[in-house]
């Protein structure tokens, strides 16, 4: 979640051009990490 946090902070520092490209391309994958690790350690085998 840390890591998180450290993209929005950066991704804050962007143009206001790239709100809608890359800004919401790493926003989206920064949070999709914290959501697959926690998805797989929720996962029995």
């Amino acid at each position: 979640m840390d890591f998180v946090t450290q993209v929005y902070e950066i991704c804050a520092l962007f143009p206001v051009e790239e709100k809608f490209g890359l800004t919401s391309q790493l926003r989206n994958c920064a949070i999709s990490i914290p959501s697959n690790i926690s998805e797989g350690a929720g996962k029995r085998f």
